[in-house]
């Protein structure tokens, strides 16, 4: 009787040694796939896929990843610094999903020689040689020395006031339109008076200026009124200044700019 006792947890045992065996092996990480929501950049792809830099060990069990800590890891490093992971998926038995929203520059910023691209939350996505001209980037015009220049820094400190005063504009612009849309429209944006005196100049690539006088929660207000008077005046589109007042009151053109 013993014996059959003893068979039958030595069964039991075997069986769920086994279990574990074969889920450690049939349910382990063996393939990465990276999916881009908002674009497509192989080279990032392939990076994303990378145990190396995503760090998914391959041949964990899928059971033991925990996505909240892989998407914190991920983010932190610097050459993810244009990516925002939305989630990461299992994909049962053996397959691991990122899918992520690849942050694209608005800004490009003259740093010495090089160019510093920012996103729209005015975190550093890349460093390259300068350019004369930035067709596919708002020239960004900032008084002193940013606060941090490397990948994945913030180029103001973020709880500065020069960095809430472009913020400001940056939420205005995401709402105007596409990153495509809005680089399109606007030549650079001069902030260097916006902090302390409130007035902050935009130039549209067809030659208008734009002075905003204030920066707060109507900025996106203010810039409605200031395009809606652009687009629909043609005389307004190469030449001159739309001038906005607090609230959008007092919106008018003039011919001739003040812009310095």
């Amino acid at each position: 009787m013993r014996n059959k006792k003893l068979i039958v947890l030595l069964a039991i045992l075997g069986s769920v040694t086994l279990l574990a065996v074969l889920s450690s092996v049939i349910f382990s990480v063996q393939q990465i796939h990276a999916n881009c929501i908002n674009d497509y950049d192989a080279a990032l792809d392939a990076l994303l896929e990378d145990p190396a830099h995503n760090g998914i060990k391959k041949g964990r069990s899928i059971f033991l990843l925990d996505e909240k800590e892989l998407i914190g890891e991920i983010e932190a490093k610097p050459e993810f610094s244009a990516v925002s992971v939305v989630n990461i998926e299992r994909g049962f038995p053996n397959r691991v999903y990122i899918h992520y929203v690849k942050i694209l520059p608005y800004l490009a910023f003259d740093h010495g020689e090089d160019a510093l691209y920012l996103s729209n939350e005015l975190k550093v996505l890349d460093k390259a040689e300068g350019q004369a001209a930035y067709p596919d980037h708002i020239r960004l015009l900032a008084g002193g020395a940013p606060s941090g220049t490397e990948q994945g820094a913030y180029f103001y400190q973020t709880d500065g006031a020069a960095y809430g005063a472009l913020r400001i504009f940056m939420e205005a612009f995401e709402r105007l339109g596409s990153q495509k849309e809005v680089t399109g429209l606007f030549e650079f944006i001069d902030v260097k008076k916006t902090a302390e005196y409130g007035i902050t100049y935009l130039k549209t690539r067809t030659g208008v200026y734009i002075k905003v006088f204030g920066c707060y929660a109507n900025t996106l207000t203010e810039l409605r009124y200031a395009l809606k008077l652009y687009a629909e005046n043609d005389a307004y589109r190469s030449r001159g200044m739309i001038v906005v007042g607090r609230s959008g009151e007092n919106i008018f053109y003039k011919p001739a700019d003040d812009y310095s």
